[in-house]
């Protein structure tokens, strides 16, 4: 049987664990509350982008576009695929890095010709010791997201897609459904698929592009992928 002095030592015990619990909630709970401002901030803009995208293909339908290139003469098991995986940079949560990866290991089985790109500690250490290959790491970007950090993935995928060493372009993330829940996502970012502005109503009746709606394209896609990877 315990005795008096071993009790009280084990209530110490649970006493320090519990002010270590509550510190740790307060500061999830201060974090999401960031994360969140940050998520409704960039919303709006990032769905003026895709309205205003959608303003220009219904003016100039015979654009030429390198983001919108299926590249349908490339047979299904010949094409080049990369996966932007994001992870968090620690543990301690649950099933969210777990689903992830779990997600990214199964699509990358269905083919050889693949890329992966890591956002996160947790995902990066997975990988490298399951002695996949990683053709780009973003290291610190999940503990800190930042529009220059967001704006260093989006060029780099956006340059191998347009150099031909990618032909389809995938995120696979968690989606925040409620704060004790979340459910993995895949969407493929490139190419851009019309179909999915056409459900968009055009934002002015009269509209005039400068230098060329090919040049303004370019530039509200590559904002476009920034605010989105924020």
């Amino acid at each position: 049987m315990a005795n008096i002095r071993e009790i009280h030592s084990r209530m110490k015990s649970i006493k320090d664990i519990m002010k270590i619990t509550n510190a740790m909630y307060l500061i999830s709970s201060s974090k999401l509350k960031k994360a969140r401002k940050s998520r409704a901030d960039t919303e709006p803009y990032f769905e003026r982008l895709q309205s205003t995208i959608y303003d220009i293909l219904i003016r100039a339908p015979h654009m030429h576009q390198v983001f919108f290139e299926r590249r349908e003469h490339i047979k299904a098991e010949q094409r080049k695929k990369g996966y932007l995986v994001i992870t968090a940079d620690k543990g301690l949560a649950g099933s969210y890095n777990h689903n992830v990866i779990k997600k990214a290991e199964e699509e990358i089985a269905k083919s050889e010709n693949n890329s992966l790109f890591v956002v996160g500690q947790v995902g990066r250490q997975y990988f490298l010791r399951k002695g996949i290959d990683i053709e780009c790491e973003f290291l610190y970007t999940a503990q800190n997201p930042t529009l220059y950090r967001a704006q260093l993935i989006t060029e780099s995928l956006i340059e191998m897609f347009e150099k031909g060493y990618l032909d389809d372009v995938y995120v696979i993330f968690n989606k925040m459904i409620t704060p004790m829940k979340s459910e993995v996502c895949m969407i493929q970012i490139l190419p851009l698929e019309r179909k999915k502005f056409e459900r968009r109503k055009a934002g002015y009746q009269h509209a005039i592009f400068e230098p060329s709606p090919e040049e303004v394209m370019n530039i509200l896609i590559w904002r476009a992928g920034r605010s989105f990877l924020q």
